[in-house]
């Protein structure tokens, strides 16, 4: 203070500051706003008019600015998101921020982004506000506020006292607290286990596993806005119920069975449903009052344990965790095959099949009633399927046996029909590949070891597995189309025939077609490249369409086809020997002709003596196969002109005279076999004025 006993002024780079309290070491002061940003000095005046300075002691940054604020209402609970600029100023965190004058709680900060949750005040709207840890204040502007809306209300609830699993009700106003939906709920602290329906007016939840004592405690909505309804003391978890005797605890349908305890329907008047192991029981008598529930049980094949459930008319749930025990009145331990059609032989083990009676007085297999073949004893009885299954949707089914005294010993889908669903194509010839679909078409886990079509013996098994089997038929020499059944032969003994359905109406068949026949093929002798007509009859062999040509085992170009003629040029071969054409079609479908085509080199010409001239000029062409296979020539062309003679030919020779060129020039010498097969020498011939 230079002296002086006071302060009578301080200035912050030229702005005077509010001085809050002084001594001769420390003052305190409030910085005004600046007109410009920038660095100046620190200057205090005392009471003496002693001057102490500090030179660029102080620096004027940006005023904090408030962009943004999400949601811009609420009530208390609400998280508000405040975005901006230099809310911390030239401080190191935010210390207070206040919504509309009530100071919230803050979550999230720093210098840009600021999250509070809005705490509690009656409705109105005010400025938001955000103070940093050296005082800085950043203020929304009066185009910027938030207003907190009535807060909710919770005016009803009920039950107002339950246990897991009871269904409570809670009405009132502005549940959702000003936000879009209630997104949690808990009762007595303890989350719901399921919100079933919820707007602004009415929530309905379903109670999760409270405490282990009774307790009262508030119930909390919370909107997806952070926004929450409270209504303190207004719900109570009551002591969970209690199953402490089942009597008996083990039996089979039929058995009526006595459960008693605790607040056995967990606060509710009724009793909705009883479960044993899973299984709906038939209730007979119910006393929620006494805690006394009499039931009856309903039937389970198999030997099983499990829980008690108890759901009372509250939706509360008293469990009691493997209360009961289901005895089967028999257990199917085995079943061989498990898989097959009608007439197969089954072997059925296990223990106690007759039901606690003397006898078997039927067995079903997938709902279809097999023949009893024999009863060896309790343990071990085989039947003979018979034909099925009932329906396409009923392939796989249960094994029930039925006792003398009419308890059903039962293997939960222990049988399978094998079934051929369908056949594709239904007819072709020798060569098409056919394809079974269908269900177990390989038995009981069985290879595949031959098929037949209308009784003959495919000509090779492409690919076999449960669902599909695909093969390829063999040749039928017939003059007429022949049906016949479908049977899949298995490495095991078994067969799987195309028949099924008890009534046999569902039934498969392929049929044999007159199989396609090669007439002729010309010509029968060429080189690469050749065009080749092939006549004949159902060409495609019963398919929609050729897929490949070949010729002597080479495949050729298909340029045209239908079911009488098919036209295709020679691939390229420098083979000799004469073979068999073959056309397959896209099912697979083979025709063929034996040693119908035979290569030959193809031609070349050396020479063409002379190799120019004109009108009536006798021209030799020599050369290699220049017949090209064939025995004579279709044409000779010199330079575009057709000759007008041929003198002579043979596979080495061509002789032949000239017509009268239309223009002077040079052009290809073309000799054309009577076989189509073309030979050619480039410019080989110049037409002279």
């Amino acid at each position: 203070l230079g002296g002086g006993a006071t302060a009578i002024s301080v200035s912050l780079a030229g702005v005077p500051a509010v001085i809050s309290s002084a001594n001769a070491s420390i003052i305190s002061v409030v910085a005004r706003n600046a007109d410009t940003l920038g660095v100046g000095d620190v200057v205090i005046t005392s009471d003496t008019g002693a001057i102490v300075t500090l030179l660029n002691g102080f620096t004027f940054i940006a005023l904090g600015n408030i962009t943004d604020i999400e949601p811009t209402s609420g009530q208390v609970g609400t998280l508000v998101t405040i975005t901006g600029t230099g809310f911390i100023g030239s401080g190191t965190n935010v210390t207070l921020v206040s919504l509309a004058g009530a100071v919230g709680s803050i979550i999230f900060q720093n210098a840009t982004r600021v999250v509070a949750r809005a705490s509690s005040r009656s409705s109105g709207s005010g400025s938001v506000r955000i103070v940093s840890n050296n005082g800085g204040v950043t203020t929304s502007d009066s185009n910027s506020s938030f207003s907190y809306i009535t807060e909710g209300n919770i005016t009803g609830v009920s039950p107002a006292e339950g246990q897991v699993g009871t269904t409570v009700t809670i009405t009132g106003v502005g549940l959702r607290g000003g936000g879009i939906q209630i997104e949690d709920a808990t009762l007595v602290g303890v989350s719901a286990a399921e919100i079933l329906d919820e707007n602004d007016t009415h929530v309905i939840l379903r109670a999760s596993a409270g405490p282990s004592a009774r307790t009262l405690g508030n119930i909390v909505l919370t909107a997806d806005s952070g926004a929450q309804v409270t209504s303190v003391n207004a719900f109570t978890y009551s002591a969970p119920g209690i199953i402490t005797f089942v009597n008996p605890s083990s039996g089979q349908s039929g058995n009526e069975i006595t459960i008693s305890g605790t607040a056995i329907c967990g606060g509710g008047t009724t009793v909705a449903s009883v479960t044993l192991v899973g299984v709906a029981a038939t209730v007979v008598t119910q006393n929620c009052a006494g805690n006394v529930i009499l039931v009856r049980a309903n039937f389970l094949a198999a030997l099983s344990q499990g829980d008690v459930v108890i759901v009372s008319d509250t939706g509360a749930i008293v469990t009691l965790t493997n209360g009961f025990t289901y005895i089967g009145a028999g257990n199917i331990t085995s079943i061989t095959p498990a898989v097959g059609q009608g007439g197969v032989l089954v072997t059925i083990e296990g223990t106690s099949l007759y039901g606690g009676g003397h006898s078997t007085s039927g067995v079903t297999l997938a709902g279809v009633v097999a023949q009893i073949v024999e009863q060896v004893n309790s343990s071990y009885l085989i039947v003979r399927a018979n034909p099925g299954p009932l329906t396409l949707g009923s392939v796989t089914g249960n094994v029930v046996i039925t006792s003398s005294t009419g308890v059903e010993v039962t293997a939960q889908n222990g049988w399978t029909y094998s079934v051929i669903t369908s056949i594709n194509p239904v007819f072709g010839q020798g060569g098409t590949l056919v394809t079974m679909s269908g269900v177990a078409l390989t038995g009981d886990s069985s290879a595949v070891s031959r098929v037949e079509l209308n009784g003959i013996q495919a000509a090779r098994i492409l690919s076999a597995n449960a669902t599909q089997v695909i093969v390829e038929a063999a040749v039928l020499l017939t003059g007429q189309a022949q049906s016949g059944d479908i049977e899949i032969f298995l490495a095991d003994g078994s067969s799987i025939v195309g028949v099924a359905l008890t009534d046999g109406s569902l039934e498969h068949q392929f049929q044999y077609r007159i199989p396609g026949v090669i007439a002729s093929v010309f010509p029968s002798v060429g080189p690469t490249n050749v065009v080749v007509t092939i006549v004949g009859s159902n060409l495609f062999g019963h398919s929609s369409s050729l897929d490949v040509v070949t010729l002597a085992g080479v495949e050729a170009t298909i340029l045209s086809s239908n079911n009488s003629v098919v036209v295709v040029r020679a691939g390229e071969s420098n083979a000799t020997a004469a073979g068999v054409v073959s056309l397959i079609g896209l099912t697979g479908a083979l025709v063929t002709q034996a040693t119908s085509f035979r290569y030959v080199t193809a031609g070349t010409i050396t020479s063409v003596t002379p190799s120019s001239g004109q009108l009536d000029t006798i021209v030799t062409i020599t050369g290699t196969s220049l017949l090209s296979g064939a025995t004579s020539l279709h044409s000779v062309i010199l330079a575009n002109e057709t000759v007008s003679r041929i003198l002579s030919q043979n596979d080495t020779t061509i002789v032949v005279v000239t017509a009268l060129g239309t223009t002077a020039g040079s052009g290809d010498v073309v000799v054309t076999s009577s076989n189509g097969a073309h030979i050619v020498e480039s410019d080989g011939f110049t037409y002279v004025d």
